[in-house]
């Protein structure tokens, strides 16, 4: 959620969304996602029928699929753009990871080799 959050501030910037609210659409995706599957944990424990549940299993699909679809979005755009600066040989603030790379055994997070490169960068 932490990283997603100014993912989402920053699709709402490019929506034409005011850049005095777009803080507003991360939390209320993550509050729809947190609210609703609590009531879906919730009713499971009474004894109700899948009607009454309906509505809060889309409404998580719904809010999972928009967080889901919004980063990778952003994600898909950002390799686009690092990919066509480093082409012209420009220097570009995205490091794609390579998936096939281990994790660091000094490392207790798995990316704080990105975190370390990119501070001693600045």
């Amino acid at each position: 959620m932490a990283r997603s959050s100014p993912v989402l501030a920053r699709l709402a910037r490019q929506a034409k969304i005011p850049e005095r609210l777009a803080w507003i659409f991360p939390v209320i995706v993550d509050s729809a996602i947190l609210g609703s599957t609590i009531a879906i944990v919730f009713l499971s424990k009474l004894k109700t029928s899948i009607w009454d549940k309906g509505f809060y299993i889309a409404l998580a699909g719904s809010v999972v699929a928009i967080s889901i679809l919004g980063n990778a979005y952003h994600a898909f755009h950002a390799a686009v753009a690092a990919h066509t600066q480093i082409a012209a040989g420009e220097k570009s603030d995205t490091y794609p990871s390579n998936p096939r790379s281990r994790p660091s055994s000094q490392s207790s997070l798995p990316y704080s080799s990105w975190y370390s490169r990119t501070a001693s960068e600045s």
